[in-house]
């Protein structure tokens, strides 16, 4: 907050170029800007008045939405005398149809843009300030900045590509495709694979398919209200736990069935479901089609059928996507399968017993293709597609240098369009969504990396919006907490929380002058072998400490290392090497500091354990792990810490009776250490007035991260009435934290909360599960 009051009080206009990343993001301003300028706040009171929005109709939901939650009903609805104001006006700009201009000043605020695509981005960036981490909000009204704002993306599509083939998350994906909006997306790309009710072929349904017409339907028209264009997507050939079954070759294994392109049922029935999910998507303008990683399926069929792979790929591209035109859509395929390893091309498939590559000169011209590549390179490979005249899109994933140079490439080729993938539960989707909305947007703006950290961004979108307590939340104190030690209460200063003063955050006052602290005493510090070794035989929990709020769990010490576990080696007798395969990294420390790090595939594990020193290891592994820790904060000549915990054998318990203050409840819990994913760490209860228990289970990392953790976003509903948002955070790529808070509403107004009571297992009393303070209403 000290932070967004400095930078709005600047009394002369400033340019975006002037205002760091954090900054920006805390002001809900991303993707960055073309041009900004500040000149203070203003407080906007509603109802609101709106003008202008019979000129941009297909807008009018998503605005509706936006001003009721931040203001209530629209001023005329009300019956009563607006407090501000809102203009649309259609205005032109140079900088094509989705460019706008956003003023806010003197209790109102003026959206311009050429065309109804150019105000859909303009309504998306008003949400995203007015529901920001800096705003402020009390009793209907919102503080925000004083600006100019003007803004156009240098991509002209900018899409996700949503893995929702095994579950129907409807809810979150609708979630997802918010989040997208406000970030500037326009296209987003919806993979239902073979779990859609096909109705005119049932028997191409994978058992259990659970995406109807109507929740099909529903997610599409969602998708519109916030001007997002939804395509199907699908897999074909091959991966086909993910593709419709049509004309299978049957195999034990999943993985290995294939679609039989040569049965004369194939075409007619393929092209049946595509005209099916043209109809229920509304005519999309394409259709994506996958085919990547089939070399082994199309090698099979090719041996059964005397046919070559080449052919049988070209056939298959070429025919869909002839189908497809007939029908106004166009066809989207992988690029892989259409190059061969070698020479910096990215992703290749094709080889020598698959010379797929050779389809290349005899595919249409009409058919799209998607070049996906994952890390930075000089991408030849796009490049060959190019020269061989065909339009062409890119697909990054998380990688934050990856997906930037991928974006500026794609720009500086011509490539039409930018699709961001996720691989995995379409939550999963945070870092990836960042970031392809950032470079996508600004991929004219080359060589510049940006400097916020993408979690703490998808975890405001996600858990964060919409959440604002009322002016009447008072402070609530507990029976049963410990008293913080200092040097922890140092600990936590030096990470920037408030200690000893008071946090506002989401228009709640919490004060921390007197936390509760649940945790197992102050950790010991290790310092050699034989002190490691006699903890570990104690069965006390040992952490990787690398500075203030920077340490991580150790999952053993001389044991066999596992999939994404992180494990410390130090002699003893029979062990004088770490015997661990290549698939992970290995710090190897001698007198206090790292000498040696062993990465991955450039070297075997299996390092030398020094006698006066250890060796961590950590498995590579996606999202929050040791190995994600360890890589980006442990360097060469650094001095890691190993610091014991002993390990309580009973939970500690805090009350707190509600009285009155029964109808809300908000408190912020953190942990000193960063727990494992599914550590049992506490369990919050409310009791309410007419006997009813509320509870909700806190996992480790999944709903209780340490201060200073990676992290992808956190799924907001607890249940039982229970939901958490973040209420403290650095949004420094460098010095990311956060705080959650735990919220409790009732589900009904005559039956409020009368007593909360807490619960820190012991899994959460090692891990230094504090309590830094609480309110209620």
């Amino acid at each position: 907050m000290k932070t967004f009051l400095a930078l709005c009080l600047w009394l002369c206009a400033s340019t975006a170029l002037a205002v760091n990343d954090a900054e920006l993001a805390r002001l809900g301003l991303v993707p960055r800007p073309k041009t900004l300028a500040l000149h203070g706040t203003m407080w906007l009171r509603g109802p609101v008045d709106v003008g202008g929005m019979k000129d941009f109709p297909t807008c009018e939901t998503w605005l509706r939405q936006v001003i009721e939650r931040e203001f209530g009903p629209l001023a005329k609805e009300a019956a009563t005398k607006a407090g501000c104001r809102i203009e649309l006006v259609r205005a032109a700009m140079p900088h094509g149809p989705e460019a706008f201009r956003i003023q806010c000043a003197e209790g109102t605020i003026r959206l311009a843009a050429p065309t109804e695509a150019g105000m859909f981005r303009a309504v998306g960036r008003l949400a995203q300030l007015l529901d920001s981490p800096a705003a402020e909000h009390a009793a209907g009204k919102v503080r925000c900045p004083v600006m100019d704002l003007e803004d156009w993306p240098d991509m002209p599509t900018r899409g996700m590509h949503l893995q929702m083939a095994w579950q129907p998350h409807e809810k979150l994906i609708n979630v997802t495709v918010d989040a997208m909006a406000r970030l500037g997306f326009n296209m987003v790309g919806y993979e239902i694979g073979s779990r859609y009710e096909y109705h005119s072929h049932p028997e191409c349904r994978r058992p259990g398919a659970n995406w109807t017409r109507a929740s099909v339907a529903r997610i599409v028209a969602h998708a519109k209200t916030r001007g997002i264009t939804p395509i199907p997507c699908l897999n074909a050939i091959g991966h086909a736990d993910r593709a419709p079954l049509v004309c299978m070759l049957p195999d034990k294994n999943w993985q290995r069935r294939v679609m039989d392109l040569t049965q004369p049922a194939f075409y007619p029935t393929f092209f049946d479901l595509l005209d099916e999910l043209i109809e229920v998507f509304d005519h999309p303008p394409y259709i994506h089609l996958g085919t990547d990683e089939c070399s082994a399926a199309l090698r099979r069929l090719a041996k059964l059928r005397a046919r070559t792979p080449q052919s049988l790929y070209a056939e298959f591209v070429n025919r869909v996507t002839a189908h497809l035109e007939e029908k106004g859509v166009k066809a989207v395929i992988w690029s892989d399968m259409l190059l061969r390893p070698g020479e910096d091309v990215g992703p290749a498939n094709a080889s020598a017993d698959c010379p797929t590559d050779l389809a290349l000169a005899k595919l249409t011209k009409k058919v799209v293709i998607d070049y996906w590549n994952y890390s930075p390179s000089t991408y030849r490979g796009l490049d060959r597609l190019r020269a061989g005249g065909f339009t062409t899109w890119v697909s990054p994933w998380y990688n934050p240098a990856g997906v930037a140079h991928l974006c500026w490439k794609g720009y500086d080729v011509g490539s039409t369009a930018v699709l961001g993938t996720t691989w995995g539960d379409a939550s999963r989707v945070a870092d990836g969504m960042v970031l392809t909305a950032e470079y996508a947007w600004n991929a004219a703006d080359k060589n510049r990396m940006v400097t916020y950290a993408p979690y703490a961004i998808a975890n405001e979108l996600y858990c964060g919006r919409g959440t604002w307590g009322p002016a009447t939340a008072q402070p609530i104190r507990l029976q049963g907490g410990g008293t913080l030690p200092p040097a922890l209460e140092r600990h936590m200063a030096d990470l920037g929380l408030p200690m000893k003063k008071t946090l506002r955050t989401r228009g709640l006052t919490f004060d921390l002058a007197q936390p509760d602290y649940f945790g197992s005493g102050e950790p010991k510090t290790l310092t050699g072998p034989k002190d490691i070794l006699a903890a570990a035989h104690r069965g006390e929990r040992l952490f990787v400490r690398l500075g203030p709020g920077r340490s991580f769990p150790i999952d053993g010490v001389n044991t066999d290392r596992g999939t994404a576990q992180t494990i410390l080696y130090v002699r003893e007798p029979g062990r004088t090497s770490t015997k661990t395969n290549r698939w992970g990294c290995e710090w190897v420390v001698r007198d206090g500091r790292v000498a040696d790090i062993l990465p991955p595939k450039e070297r075997a594990g299996n390092a030398t354990i020094p006698p006066d020193g250890f060796v961590l290891s950590a498995h590579g592994f996606q999202g929050s792990c040791g190995y994600t820790f360890l890589r980006r904060y442990l360097h060469p000549k650094d001095r890691p810490q190993i610091l014991a915990f002993s390990m309580p054998k009973d939970s500690a318990e805090a009350t707190a009776d509600l009285g009155a203050k029964g109808h809300g409840v908000v408190i912020l819990l953190t942990a000193l250490q960063s727990p494992p994913a599914k550590a049992d760490m506490v369990e919050l209860t409310i009791q309410t007035a007419s006997g009813a228990t509320c509870r909700a289970r806190l996992n480790g990392s999944l709903s209780l991260p340490g201060l200073r953790q990676l992290r992808w976003h956190y799924a907001p509903g607890r249940g039982d009435g229970w939901r958490l948002w973040p209420a403290w955070f650095d949004y420094d790529v460098e010095q990311a934290a956060t705080v959650l808070a735990y919220e409790w509403r009732p589900k009904s107004p005559d039956d409020p909360g009368r007593k909360l009571h807490i619960v820190v297992k012991p899994e959460g009393r090692i891990y230094g599960t504090t309590l830094l303070g609480a309110v209620a209403w």
